[in-house]
């Protein structure tokens, strides 16, 4: 259902799509200060660019996220996802994030805790969501613009920091899924 809602939004553009959907299931349960890391791990989130070859240019154009979690135990958390052409070495889960002014980073983009849409099982005791949809336009007021790079000749991945910029606490069942799509 999550999908069919989502995916009304995609393939008005004309150009050829590709999606990249990667999950954080270990989010630890305690709090968050804002602009802690929630990578599960001391790397970036690889983005493969599936069906876009190398040398080609590819534009970020929407980031949906999801949020699974254990009846009435919603966060929906704030997050700011910072993209970078490599990847690198990043703080441990639930510490304070800062960019290496070493890496190239291509932008950012920021989800509200009031862009999440509330989705629940019916099934009792069942799972429930929360899912939030940022679509990029080069007419963006609020500072969201597309991400755009040129894939490497040896890497066809966009990479990916994701942080609080609220102050989320989640149970030990909550989980993010990602999915970001992208144009050429």
């Amino acid at each position: 259902m999550i999908a069919n809602i989502i995916d009304r939004f995609l393939g008005r553009t004309g150009r050829a799509s590709s999606f990249a959907d990667v999950s954080i299931t270990s989010l630890g349960t305690t709090a968050y200060a804002a602009g802690d890391v929630l990578n599960p791990t001391a790397t970036c989130l690889a983005l493969q660019c599936v069906g876009h070859g190398t040398g080609d240019i590819v534009t970020l154009r929407n980031v949906s996220v999801w949020e699974t979690c254990a009846s009435g135990s919603r966060v929906k958390p704030a997050l700011r996802i910072y993209f970078f052409e490599s990847d690198y070495i990043v703080p441990a889960q639930n510490t304070a994030f800062t960019v290496d002014a070493n890496v190239t980073m291509l932008g950012f983009v920021d989800v509200a805790t009031g862009e999440y849409v509330e989705y629940d099982d019916l099934t009792p005791g069942g799972t429930i969501y929360s899912a939030a949809f940022v679509e990029l336009t080069d007419t963006d007021t609020i500072g969201a613009r597309p991400v755009t790079m040129r894939l490497g000749s040896t890497s066809r991945n966009l990479y990916a920091v994701v942080t609080t910029t609220g102050t989320p606490t989640f149970t030990a069942s909550a989980a993010l899924d990602f999915r970001f799509t992208f144009d050429s």
